[in-house]
Order: structure tokens, then C-alpha cells, then sequence
């Protein structure tokens, strides 16, 4: 069994919490245990939890699994994008 290495954050916006590891490469991005699609029902939160990684030019070096808890669906996106 191949465990794979990566970084560990937590961001907290208002009452949200989210636990964030960060991989090196490609691959698909998790949250709560759904793709980032499936979890955000408008694309322009996915496109704002991506952020910080087209902002520093990575979206196709780093991919995240993210378990978020607490407050809305605002709070949890800023978490999220903190926890990155």
C-alpha cells in the first residue's frame, strides 16, 4: 500500500472549519467525499475555492481533499479557500 505525501491546513471563516490536504499532481479535487463539482452547485464557488492555486498559477500541480463543517455555504467556500 503506496501512502501518498501531503500538506495539512485548517481554514476557519466565521463558524466554518475545514480540514484541508493539499497532494502534489494532478487529480480530482474532494470535498466532503463529492467532487468539488458535485459540491458546489454554482460554478462560480468552485471557480473562488480555486483561487489561491490560479492565483499562484499551480491548478495543475496540486489537487485537495477538504471536509468542511459548520455555517452556510459562503463560510464553508472562504474556509476552504483559506484551508488551500
Amino acid at each position: 500500500m503506496s501512502v501518498e505525501k501531503y500538506h495539512y491546513a485548517v481554514g476557519r471563516r466565521k463558524t466554518s472549519t475545514a480540514q484541508v490536504r493539499l497532494y502534489s499532481g494532478k487529480g480530482d479535487n474532494i470535498v466532503n467525499g463529492k467532487k468539488l463539482e458535485e459540491f458546489c452547485a454554482i460554478a462560480l464557488d468552485a471557480k473562488r475555492i480555486l483561487t489561491p492555486l490560479t492565483v499562484t498559477n499551480t491548478e495543475n500541480d496540486y489537487h485537495f481533499n477538504a471536509d468542511v463543517k459548520g455555517g452556510g455555504t459562503t463560510g464553508q467556500i472562504s474556509a476552504i479557500k483559506l484551508g488551500i
